[in-house]
């Protein structure tokens, strides 16, 4: 739900949201829309009646000029941005102006006053229900953050631990307190024995309602063993916990359902329809609505009997008071930072200083460390896997030599191919007793770059046949030199093969070698974004989508099992709000106002159930895809 603070209405945080709320609900939208009609009307009519009106006026000047300087006061302050009830004025300039007509009486046969005081009062009331139903609506949300809170800890033992060590030197004191009135009313600290007998009494009586919680006799007739019996007793503390956990989320939903039955009385009996119903020129006694403003704010029984104005001028102080204090809240709030911090606060007192002296006498071992292990390596990463990569790949696009994968260098083969074909040339002449001729040359080349050695291996296998000759003459040494020669030929073609291969594929490898860190990168990115656009959208470590799809869903299911009573009108009204806010950063700008009026039109009393569902069937259509 909307996370606002108790009590503290004139916040920044809180202003904003109840400005937000005040522009969006039906409640206000439905009083903006009839005060620009009430505003047009007391225009038209003022300047159609108001001459005629003069010359039949029987009140004394003075009063008059009073109420008349009374009435463009209120006039004015109501033509204000028309367009937005956020900028109504508040109760308390409107008291201080209904203040100057002091006991004013309307004179019953002057039409001049009784048109004045009625557009003063319908002027005023708008303005106190537009305060009440905010007053309401922010009660209720404050409850439903309580209520949130009060839950949580209630569906975990550990929250309920660290709750009760939190709470621990509130409810010492407490005890204390109280053993001390006890005395102190007992013995009025006459008998110091007696004193420390109470006490200790007073103490051992606490200590029995702990155990009480455990039923000890329950425990022998359940013939519980001692072990089980010591659990329970210790386990006691966590159920006196949860017993204050129960009795609170009890009186918060009490006061819901009391929220919920105003707003929907509230919403059912706006004075909107005046216009169409009265004539101003006579008194009008707004008896519905001030009835129903009376019952909500406890004071239908107190000034019923009095004049109009009366009671208006009493609902404008009580209400006014109603939207500044909210002291039943503070029952059920949770606890204060203090007290749910002071744990903390005492460790950080304990170690802090020592730990800062270590953290400052070590600093540049720390910052060695963090250049050594997080700067060096985001660096290196970013220069040799992401820059050093991307240069390669862009020389490969440009097909530059220095940027050419290869395993073997241009020259190699060629030079051990020339020299290979030199060494059989040679050969040929020194034992094949040839002339070193042109035509043999060509011979020679042209059968080497071929991978046939004919011409040495049938000299090779007749120096086989007599091995020791051959091996004195040397022909064999060299025969078997240049076989080698020729096998490391034989292994740089297989290898310039490979390069060639290589070469075909360079671009290949060139993205595979840069998509690591491309995928690194664009994870990172990803991660960035999206808890850059989920900032402000955790509420109580849930996402707000969810939020919304819980509250899109309450909404479908109280229009489907809703009875025809208040509380349920109440309930959809604040859901309908809660799904406003919070989906403030969901739902695009472009689609806000459309999202806004298809949300209001559920809170319609004219729209049919039928109708309604559509319109949620409609609703999940358009924007569901947002939430998920």
């Amino acid at each position: 739900m909307i996370n606002v603070g108790i009590g503290d209405t004139n916040s920044r945080k809180n202003q904003k949201l109840l400005s937000e709320i005040n522009s969006n609900n039906t409640i206000s939208i439905k009083l903006t829309k009839h005060l620009n009609e009430l505003n047009a009307f007391t225009k038209e009519f003022l300047s159609q009646q108001a001459p005629i009106l003069m010359n039949y006026s029987n009140t004394a000047n003075e009063e008059i000029d009073q109420l008349q300087n009374v009435f463009q006061e209120v006039y004015s302050l109501y033509q204000v941005d028309k367009s937005k009830v956020k900028k109504l004025p508040s109760l308390a300039q409107l008291k201080s102006l209904r203040t100057n007509l002091g006991d004013f009486q309307t004179n019953k046969v002057d039409p001049l006053s009784i048109s004045l005081t009625n557009f003063i009062n319908y002027y005023t009331l708008i303005g106190i229900n537009q305060e009440l139903s905010t007053t309401l609506i922010y009660r209720t949300i404050v409850n439903y953050n309580q209520i949130n809170y009060w839950t949580d800890l209630q569906e975990s033992n550990l929250l309920k631990l660290v709750y009760g060590i939190q709470i621990l030197p509130i409810e010492i004191w407490n005890l204390s307190q109280g053993i001390l009135l006890q005395s102190k009313e007992k013995l009025k600290l006459s008998n110091y024995d007696r004193f420390l007998a109470i006490a200790k009494s007073s103490f051992v009586d606490f200590v029995k309602d702990s155990v009480r919680l455990t039923n000890p006799i329950n425990f022998l007739q359940k013939k519980e063993s001692m072990r089980e019996v010591i659990g329970r007793i210790i386990y006691s503390p966590v159920q006196m916990i949860n017993k204050r956990i129960t009795a609170k989320i009890e009186l918060i939903n009490k006061q819901l359902e009391i929220n919920y039955e105003q707003l929907g009385l509230l919403m059912k009996n706006l004075p909107i329809d005046i216009l169409q119903n009265e004539k101003f020129t006579k008194e009008i006694e707004f008896e519905s609505n001030l009835k129903i403003l009376e019952k909500i704010s406890d004071l239908e029984l107190l000034i019923s009997s009095n004049s109009i104005n009366q009671r208006i001028n009493t609902l404008t102080d009580r209400i006014n008071k109603m939207s500044q204090y909210h002291e039943h809240l503070l029952a059920t709030q949770k606890p204060g930072i203090l007290i749910r911090y002071w744990p903390m606060l005492l460790i950080l007192i304990k170690y802090g200083p020592l730990q800062s002296i270590n953290l400052f006498q070590n600093r540049k071992l720390i910052c060695q460390w963090i250049q050594h292990n997080l700067i060096d390596t985001i660096i290196g990463f970013w220069t040799n896997w992401v820059i050093t990569p991307l240069t390669n790949m862009f020389g490969i696009l440009r097909n530059d030599e220095m940027n050419e994968l290869s395993i073997t260098s241009k020259e190699s083969l060629k030079s051990d191919l020339d020299s290979l074909e030199r060494m059989v040339i040679d050969y040929a002449v020194d034992y094949n007793k040839t002339d070193e001729s042109d035509e043999l040359k060509l011979q020679i080349h042209n059968a080497v770059n071929q991978g046939d050695l004919t011409i040495l291996m049938s000299n090779y296998e007749q120096d086989l046949k007599n091995p020791i000759k051959s091996l004195v003459k040397g022909s064999l040494v060299r025969a078997l030199l240049i076989q080698i020669q020729k096998t490391k030929v034989d292994g740089g073609l297989a290898i310039n093969g490979i390069d060639k291969l290589l070469k075909s594929q360079q671009l290949v490898f060139g993205v595979v070698s840069i998509s690591p860190s491309i995928f690194i990168i664009y994870q990172l990115y990803n991660q960035l974004i999206s808890k850059r656009n989920e900032r402000g959208l955790i509420i109580n470590g849930e996402n707000v989508k969810f939020i919304c799809l819980k509250s899109l869903n309450n909404i479908e299911k109280l229009i489907i099992k809703k009875d025809d009573n208040l509380i349920d009108d109440g309930k959809i009204f604040i859901e309908i709000i809660n799904l406003i806010i919070q989906s403030e950063k969901v739902i695009p700008k472009q689609l806000k106002s459309e999202w806004i009026s298809d949300l209001n039109a559920l809170n319609e009393d004219a729209t049919s159930t039928d109708d309604k569902l559509k319109n949620i069937n409609r609703i999940w259509n358009l924007y569901g895809a947002y939430f998920r």
